[in-house]
């Protein structure tokens, strides 16, 4: 195969802008159309043979440009319209037929931060919806002599930060004596974790009391209540999208609350309203929050491995960075790379490749602890936070990463008849005397990588 033939297939390989040149002189080699987009550029007005790289980097940050650095370094290209547009670019050097080449991959910051843009402007949306509906209902409330206390419950809502919070405050209004004096009010919401539960005040909700709720979850209609007058018990559904998502149990004095008066429908009829106004009110709250959630998690999370991305490393490290600097305590970080990872991607493909990096980062999650963070910093390189851990537990944390990794199989492939094994190496560091800042403890850590590459399947510091 030639060696403008191996470029092409690195090239197609590359879904983000690569370019190719010669490593002295910066003369132009390859690129993929990803790159020529990236730029501006019509697919018949890039020609190579007038580029290099100089006429295509603003001055300044072609002179900070450094080859031999592997982490992402910022840079500002030169568009097709004359403009400068923000970049990431990671560099890597390798030799094809005798050549030295430099690969770029270009990850373009201004279609990044759109992305992160249009996410937030959703959020913003979906809440003010929300501010809408809850506003629209307040109004309806307007019909009884109890209508203070929602104004009382939209605004703690509105401010509510979890669905948790949100269930303690609804409860709170309801609970007031001077608003709709529930004696105690139950919720029982669906999750992917099964049910969450919340009763009034300090107390637990009893094993009868979630056995009724469970059940009502399981039989009640969307537009179903249940009244036993009896007993003072009002169950109404939490609706979501036209399904039942939750029960909301309400316990009163069948003598005192007008909703379980025997005669005068009407104020019965309010006072129900009320209720059912609340319920959806609540229902309406917990899918914004339950979005907002979604979104946040996306914006860090890897969405390919599902561990933590760069993004939240960046947050979480200078984060804890300063609270061990402030309170004296241990932290160390563990740069993990993947050995040999483009030989698997040339001989399996790199959707096997792909399968690699997700069994790889369920040993590495499934092997740390809940307070330390396992990030994809990018490409097959993992960072894993290590809160009050000193260079020595560290170091044995990452040979015992190091021996797992090792010796499991991994299924990357139905056409092959057994897994494959694969190998990490590591570099570990840690706050010291001499290291103590967020910038000198990611040197350490990445120079100490490169010396456990130099032999792979090993753990440097």
């Amino acid at each position: 195969m030639s060696s403008n033939e191996i470029i092409q297939q690195i090239l197609q390989a590359c879904p983000d802008p690569t370019l190719v040149t010669q490593l002295d002189g910066g003369q132009w080699v390859a690129h993929n159309a990803a790159f020529v987009a990236f730029l501006g550029y019509g697919p018949d007005q890039f020609k190579k043979a007038t580029q290099a790289l100089d006429d295509l980097i603003e001055p300044d940050s072609l002179a900070r440009l450094d080859v031999e650095q592997p982490l992402a370094q910022s840079v500002r290209f030169l568009g097709a319209d004359g403009k400068a547009r923000e970049a990431e670019v990671r560099l890597s050097v390798q030799r094809i037929d005798g050549q030295d080449l430099l690969f770029c991959h270009v990850t373009d910051l201004e279609e990044q931060r759109e992305r992160e843009s249009q996410r937030r402007d959703r959020a913003e949306r979906y809440r003010k919806q929300n501010i809408e509906v809850a506003r629209a209902n307040v109004r309806l409330y307007e019909l009884t002599e109890r209508v203070s206390t929602t104004y009382d419950l939209t605004a703690s809502l509105l401010n509510s930060k979890n669905i948790d919070s949100l269930m303690q405050k609804a409860s709170a209004v309801m609970t007031d004596e001077a608003g709709l004096n529930a004696q105690e009010v139950v919720f029982v919401i669906q999750d992917g974790k099964g049910v969450r539960t919340k009763a009034s005040g300090r107390k637990k909700i009893t094993r009868a009391q979630l056995k009724e709720c469970e059940a009502a979850l399981a039989s009640l209609e969307q537009d179903e209540v249940t009244i036993d007058r009896g007993r003072g018990v009002l169950i109404l559904p939490l609706v979501s999208r036209g399904r039942v998502q939750g029960i909301m149990r309400v316990t009163a004095d069948p003598a005192i609350s007008p909703v379980f008066a025997a005669s005068h429908e009407p104020i019965r009829t309010g006072a129900l309203d009320i209720f059912k106004t609340l319920a959806n009110m609540v229902s309406i709250m917990i899918d914004n929050l339950r979005l907002v959630q979604d979104l946040e998690r996306q914006s860090i999370v890897d969405p390919l491995t599902g561990c933590y991305n760069r993004r939240f490393f960046d947050r979480k490290s200078r984060a804890e960075i300063k609270r061990a600097l402030r309170y004296g305590e241990a932290l160390s970080f563990l740069l993990v790379d993947i050995d040999n990872m483009k030989d698997i991607n040339d001989q399996y493909g790199h959707q096997a490749g792909d399968r690699v990096l997700i069994e790889v980062t369920r040993l590495l999650q499934g092997h740390c602890r809940e307070e330390d963070a396992v990030c994809r910093y990018g490409g097959d390189e993992f960072l894993i936070i290590l809160v009050e851990t000193p260079l020595a537990d560290a170091e044995r944390k990452a040979q015992s990463l190091r021996k797992m990794v090792a010796s499991s199989t991994l299924d990357i492939q139905s056409s092959l008849t057994e897994g494959i094994r694969v190998t990490i190496s590591s570099g570990v560091a840690s706050l010291s005397d001499e290291i103590d800042d967020e910038e000198k403890l990611f040197h350490a850590v990445d120079q100490a990588l490169y010396r456990a590459k130099q032999g792979k399947n090993s753990v440097s510091k």
